[in-house]
């Protein structure tokens, strides 16, 4: 919706450009975006119980996961499919998993393309990235946690960092924004996040007091968004289950600091 001069007007945006909404094209497109919500809440759902269920891809390690899944609109909104061999042609680097570097075993699959880390115990692995045919996105990490303590610091970062070389991997599929960053964590009853105040004192949280953690999703609307800024709801939300007021990573003003 665009206001000017106590006037109101909508708008739609296709790869054809922008075009004004009548009445008609108003109702359908409230109607649609229900439907698109119903969707990707479904879809996220299935996949985290698939997890939960150990029914992923892969076996991966017994411990705590981060699910970060890129649900592009246009993957919900229509029939739409991206091109796996140009996918497999992609530097290992867009799909490299959430953790630190090592070396990935890349295969098709029955869902699209999959790169996963190898390393872990055999034949287990420590994180992966899965491309629908669709575009979607699903990163997993299970390396974020040491003794039931969440390891913050690093979480934060490899999600942070790990967004914008996905979205870069979906624009050379030619999959654009709109699209929703949603964050999952599994398998976290009991973890607690500590820290140090100023005077280096070890601080130790109340644990976590459920499993699962659906944390609010993102939606980046274009190109060039600051990841960071857009995922400080998220990111305040773990450590508000932990019983902290929010993440020390932003400001007061919701920008990234030195974390």
């Amino acid at each position: 919706m665009v206001t000017f001069k106590n006037l109101s007007r909508f708008f739609s945006r296709t790869s054809a450009g922008k075009q004004q909404l009548d009445v008609r094209e108003i109702r359908a497109a409230f109607a649609a975006s229900e439907t698109l919500s119903e969707r990707m809440t479904a879809f996220r759902s299935d996949r985290v119980g698939k997890l939960l269920a150990s029914e992923g891809p892969l076996r991966l390690e017994p411990n705590p996961k981060v699910i970060l899944h890129l649900l592009p609109v246009s993957a919900f909104a229509e029939a739409t499919a991206v091109d796996l061999t140009a996918a497999q042609m992609l530097s290992t680097h867009e799909f490299q998993p959430m953790g630190p570097p090592h070396s990935y075993g890349p295969q098709f699959n029955f869902d699209g393309y999959l790169v996963s880390s190898e390393i872990g115990k055999p034949p287990l692995c420590d994180s992966y990235v899965q491309l629908f045919r669709n575009g979607t996105i699903e990163g997993v990490w299970t390396g974020f946690t040491r003794e039931r303590a969440l390891l913050i610091g690093p979480l934060e970062r490899e999600i942070i960092q790990a967004v914008p070389r996905y979205l870069k991997l979906l624009r050379k599929l030619g999959v654009e924004p709109p699209l929703f960053v949603v964050l999952s964590l599994v398998g976290v009853k009991g973890c607690v996040i500590i820290t140090s105040d100023e005077m280096q004192s070890r601080i130790v949280s109340r644990p976590i007091d459920r499993d699962v953690l659906l944390l609010p999703e993102a939606l980046i609307e274009e190109s060039g968004s600051i990841i960071s800024d857009l995922l400080r709801s998220a990111l305040d939300t773990i450590w508000q289950a932990s019983g902290w007021p929010r993440s020390p990573g932003h400001d007061d003003s919701g920008k990234r600091v030195g974390r």
